[in-house]
């Protein structure tokens, strides 16, 4: 049952209330949108608000703030989640930097920001290599990888699948500093990374892998 309500409306057109309801043990404060005979909002006697159909919009910049929980033993800089986003992106390939006859059947990529974090999906495979040369690099991430020791010389690309290699290849790489861009390497080497150079690729290559990156 309401115990008191106040008249929001502007207009009869767009009625809106709020009421406190329930009993005194366990009230709560609605946001009633009146000419939806909908509740759209509650906060509970515990400090929880509920938004019944729709979503929390926060102004740019601004985002859930966790400073009222424990920090590290590190030095902390800030504990404001300000951002999430996902999507869609067209990766390609480079050999030497170019991409001279390159064509493709599949480029595919996924991505989700948390934060300033970053993790992509990668899904490419060839029709034809094309006739540029050099070391091969994944093109098109959707955001650039930070300029900052320490936080960007570990994202690394792991591919999970590939197929059409020359023999002894293994592709991986690593998203490299202030750039959209993956640095393939050939990780099968017993004793040391080398490079991914277009010689062992083929018209027919394919692979798919994932790497995580910090954008500031």
């Amino acid at each position: 049952s309401d115990v008191c309500s106040s008249d929001l409306s502007t207009d009869n057109a767009t009625a809106w209330y709020l009421d406190v309801y329930g009993n005194t043990s366990t009230p709560s404060l609605r946001v009633v949108d009146v000419s939806n005979a909908a509740v759209r909002a509650t906060f509970d006697n515990s400090g929880n608000l509920s938004i019944a159909n729709g979503n929390l919009v926060v102004a740019s910049g601004k985002g859930i703030d966790f400073s009222a929980t424990a920090n590290s033993s590190g030095t902390m800089t800030s504990e404001l989640l300000a951002d999430y986003e996902e999507g869609t992106f067209t990766p390609g390939i480079s050999f030497g930097g170019g991409t001279t006859g390159i064509t493709y059947t599949t480029q595919s990529g996924f991505y989700t920001k948390i934060g300033n974090q970053v993790t992509v999906w990668v899904y490419i495979l060839l029709s034809n290599k094309g006739s540029s040369t050099g070391d091969a690099r994944i093109t098109g991430l959707p955001y650039t990888n930070a300029n900052a020791v320490g936080r960007s010389e570990g994202a690394t690309f792991v591919a999970n699948y590939w197929n059409n290699f020359a023999s002894a290849t293994i592709p991986n790489g690593y998203v490299q500093n202030n750039l959209t861009t993956i640095y393939m390497t050939n990780t099968a080497a017993a004793t040391a990374t080398s490079t991914l150079p277009n010689t062992v690729w083929n018209n027919n290559s394919a692979f798919y892998g994932c790497a995580t990156y910090s954008v500031v």
